[in-house]
């Protein structure tokens, strides 16, 4: 299984150096396509990221996340 892995690899590398401009049009393409996508993601509202850096701020922009963040707080004071 991992010789077919191997061979299929090398001709997909030989195919790639045989149409160099059809090689860069993938790249760039690729390029285009992933790197937007994280920063994107992460600044949505709703999204995990963008709430957990609200929580972490401090400013939960959801009435759930505030009742968390007390309930923290409150079981933070009774283990002190």
């Amino acid at each position: 299984m991992m010789n077919k892995l191997l061979q299929d690899m090398r001709f997909a590398l030989r195919q790639l150096r045989k149409s160099p401009a059809f090689t860069l049009t993938v790249i760039v393409t690729l390029a285009l396509g992933i790197a937007p996508t994280p920063p994107s993601s992460a600044l949505r509202p709703g999204s995990a990221a963008h709430a957990a850096r609200q929580s972490a701020a401090g400013t939960c922009p959801l009435r759930v996340d505030r009742q968390l963040l007390r309930l923290r707080e409150q079981l933070r004071r009774r283990r002190a």
